[in-house]
């Protein structure tokens, strides 16, 4: 992942402010913590990497025997996009929205002319 003072901040402010709005629902006998999605979304997004690679990188990071050369999808990336498959869109949105990260509505403009 890019180690800049930016980006640590950036992902400091998505830590505090997005992430609480993830309802993960992980069940208290769950592999994965709510920090390991956490941290598979910020190294996806910033890195541009699919979950499954963000999955191996992270577990690599920890020292976690991964399986680099499977074709099988990683157990963390398939643990959270089972996971993020359960998350209500809307109410997503309307958390975003009440902490200013959205606009109330955006206008899009089509030119028909192109």
């Amino acid at each position: 992942m890019v180690e800049t003072t930016e980006t640590k901040q950036v992902c400091r402010a998505v830590s505090t402010l997005l992430y609480p709005a993830l309802d993960f629902g992980i069940k208290p006998c769950g592999s994965y913590t709510r920090e390991d999605f956490e941290q598979v979304l910020s190294r996806s997004a910033f890195d541009h990497e699919f979950a499954n690679t963000g999955g191996k990188t992270v577990q690599l990071g920890r020292s976690e025997p991964v399986e680099i050369t499977s074709t099988a999808r990683n157990p963390l990336a398939k643990s959270l996009l089972y996971h993020l498959r359960h998350i209500d869109a809307d109410r997503l949105f309307q958390a975003l929205r009440s902490l200013r990260l959205l606009p109330s509505r955006v206008d899009v403009a089509i030119d028909l002319q192109e």
